[in-house]
């Protein structure tokens, strides 16, 4: 499901869940989000290095913020960048 549980640690809020992410919204903001530690089971962790990001402009693209509004780059003068 993805839903982070709470709990404390050493008298500290925590925050856990099966996956991993340092975002408490879907977009990130500008405020703290106390995040100072990702831990786990790292016995079978991968990483990688993407060498080929694509990079990908648009001045027509709209986008919905953190609160569900629709912003749209035409009418706010905006360029939004996409990077895959």
């Amino acid at each position: 499901t993805g839903a982070a549980l709470q709990g404390e640690l050493i008298g500290e809020p925590l925050a856990y869940s099966r996956s991993v992410s340092g975002k408490l919204r879907r977009q990130s903001t500008s405020v703290d989000s106390g995040l100072r530690a990702i831990g786990g089971d790292y016995a079978q962790a991968a990483y990688g290095v993407g060498m080929e990001i694509s990079i990908k402009l648009s001045r027509e693209a709209t986008y919905i913020d953190e609160d569900g509004a629709v912003h749209s780059a035409f009418q706010e003068n905006l360029v939004l960048l996409l990077a895959e």
